[in-house]
């Protein structure tokens, strides 16, 4: 463990004491062992004891992390403009966000999406924290009043759901991972340490420019941005041979975006906030300028 992280106040230790101690009753009491989900589930939402339902400030910089919706609104533009597909395409469609935090990134989507004159049916909320939801609430009624009747908290999908899904830095799942997914994601991520924050898309603007034999052709002024930091990757069928890896890594080099031919885009960078152009730009403007 790192020696230099601040060690917790008198307050802050007394309630992890406390939690330690449920954990380990509940463990005494369940023959020795619980499992890891009931484990979670308690350090993280046990009243007052738990992580997300006790008062301290998680997010931002006076909090425990920043997440890449509290960074930038780029993540939530580029997600409004794929719901957008979706809610052109099917009337009264809504929206259903797990684990939304501060409501950072629901804002930001609404807020572009409102500037598109597209609003989805309802903006579901799915959040088990008393506490982030209440704050949630406070933060979308004052940036986004015009819309807030419509954004609901719910702890279940509702019956006859139609619309969108969206789980940022949600892990826990009953889906298998998607085995094209990791292998184009790996090779990105285990080619070096300027590359730990990758955004892959299939926008319809994506895909058409990937499948052009020009590829991105300098005829707008987004273009011209970042074209010659554009790499290009032949498409070799559904990326599930892991042997696609070393050529994936060979074909991106030292660049930070990489049109997939015939397929989509993918932008690269240390952090989700490394400025890695001229302009500068972070990884998200990378993605937002490569999808104008």
């Amino acid at each position: 463990m790192p020696s230099n992280l601040p060690l917790p106040n008198h307050d802050e230790k007394y309630i992890s004491d406390l939690a330690l101690s449920e954990i380990k009753q509940k463990i005494k009491l369940n023959g020795g062992k619980i499992s890891f989900s009931k484990f979670m589930h308690h350090a993280l939402y046990a009243p007052v004891l738990g992580y997300y339902s006790g008062r301290s400030k998680k997010f931002g910089e006076s909090g425990d992390f920043i997440t890449a919706a509290e960074e930038t609104d780029i993540l939530g533009r580029i997600i409004a403009k794929q719901c957008s597909v979706i809610l052109n395409e099917i009337p009264d469609a809504s929206i259903i966000e797990y684990g939304p935090g501060s409501g950072a990134l629901a804002i930001s989507i609404l807020k572009q999406l409102l500037k598109m004159d597209l609003k989805p049916r309802a903006y579901y909320m799915v959040d088990v924290s008393e506490d982030l939801i209440e704050r949630q609430k406070n933060r979308i009624s004052t940036e986004l009043p015009e819309i807030c009747d419509s954004v609901i908290w719910i702890s279940e999908i509702p019956d006859g759901f139609s619309g969108i899904v969206i789980g940022n830095e949600v892990s826990e799942t009953n889906y298998n991972v998607n085995a094209a997914g990791f292998t184009i994601h790996s090779a990105v991520h285990s080619s070096g340490s300027n590359n730990h924050a990758v955004i892959h898309t299939h926008s319809n603007d994506g895909v058409a420019v990937a499948a052009q034999e020009d590829g991105l052709m300098p005829i707008s002024q987004h273009a011209m941005v970042i074209r010659n930091d554009c790499a290009y990757h032949d498409y070799e069928g559904i990326a599930l041979n892991l042997d696609e890896r070393e050529r994936l890594i060979h074909d991106l080099g030292d660049k930070h975006c990489l049109i997939l031919k015939n397929h989509g885009l993918l932008t690269t960078g240390a952090t989700c906030g490394d400025a890695t152009l001229p302009a500068p730009a972070t990884t998200f403007e990378i993605a937002y300028l490569i999808e104008e």
